[in-house]
């Protein structure tokens, strides 16, 4: 299960395009009786976190703070002509920082002299600490990912040729232990040649005090988790599901809050198809969510649509354990 859990962790923060849900207000109930055709994996058990959770409310960066980020590109800035990669976004309301100190050079057959992975985040780190990207959070702040950008091109119009471009670091959130998942609370850095900073997005707000720990009454139980998201995901696709993990995590979607949610992850079967096509989503833990809550998945709008058009035949009969 650990290890479960980590992939449906890392999935969930590496994908970062969410449909909403209903307002809290509005929330769906489960219906009455069963959803014939969405399962849960006969030996699944929620992963409930062996600790109180919280509320915690969100605020946007301060003047200073949006001050300093401006410097990021500056010194840049003059070169954008010659090199049109070169720019510096800020969005105040949602904590939103993106620069690009420009990649020109980087095209072609360029091969940079990177630095080992060890060493990129190593100059990673510094560079937030230097440069005030560094959250005040700072033990929240999780390195999830170290890869980079890789290149092909055709030498000598004969055989392809892979150059690695850039080392990318990207870090999530984690409160008491705890992964965030979400398109908050995330932050790229890209390392180049000789280990210059090539460009970044931070997208992360501070949370505003020590947070609201929520009653166990106000929080759904695992009867109601496991009916919300059969019902979810049958009204999301035709054809027949499994549910293979459920966790509870923290929950930042950018916006006021961040709030604990049940994510889960399954797989669609469907007519035609050689393997089942995963499917990973979450709903609010909470029996009133603070604000919305969104579902990720790792399909593409074709794929979607294949399933949503899908028989119901592939998937063998699991039982459903309720409890």
């Amino acid at each position: 299960m650990k290890t479960r859990y980590k992939i449906l962790f890392a999935v969930l923060v590496c994908f970062g395009v969410f449909s909403i849900s209903m307002f809290n207000t509005q929330y769906f109930q489960p219906t009455q009786g069963e959803v014939a055709n969405v399962t849960f994996a006969e030996d699944l058990k929620v992963e409930f976190q062996d600790k109180p959770l919280k509320l915690f409310q969100l605020q946007p960066p301060n003047k200073e703070e949006l001050n300093r980020h401006r410097g990021l590109v500056a010194k840049y800035l003059p070169n954008a002509k010659q090199d049109p990669s070169i720019m510096f976004k800020m969005d105040a309301r949602s904590g939103l920082v993106v620069f690009n100190r420009g990649m020109e050079k980087y095209n072609g057959e360029y091969r940079p002299n990177l630095p080992e992975p060890k060493e990129a985040a190593d100059i990673a780190m510094n560079f937030l600490k230097e440069s005030g990207m560094m959250p005040k959070d700072e033990e929240q702040l999780k390195l999830i990912h170290n890869g980079g950008l890789r290149a092909a091109y055709v030498e000598g119009g004969k055989r392809s040729v892979t150059v690695d471009k850039l080392r990318t670091l990207t870090y999530g959130r984690q409160i008491d232990g705890i992964p965030v998942t979400g398109e908050g609370s995330k932050i790229v850095i890209n390392v180049g040649d000789n280990g210059e900073i090539v460009s970044g997005i931070l997208k992360w707000k501070h949370i505003a005090g020590e947070g609201k720990t929520i009653s166990p009454r106000e929080l759904k139980s695992e009867s109601r988790a496991r009916a919300e998201i059969k019902e979810l995901i049958a009204k999301e696709f035709k054809g027949k599901a499994e549910i293979k993990a459920v966790q509870q995590l923290y929950y930042n979607g950018n916006g006021r809050f961040i709030q604990p949610v049940f994510a889960f992850e399954a797989m669609i079967y469907t007519e035609g198809a050689k393997q089942p096509i995963p499917y990973y989503g979450m709903i609010p833990a909470m029996n009133q969510p603070a604000e919305l809550v969104g579902i990720q998945r790792n399909l593409s709008k074709e794929a979607q649509e294949y399933i949503k058009q899908g028989s119901t035949k592939q998937l063998p009969k699991q039982s459903d354990n309720q409890d």
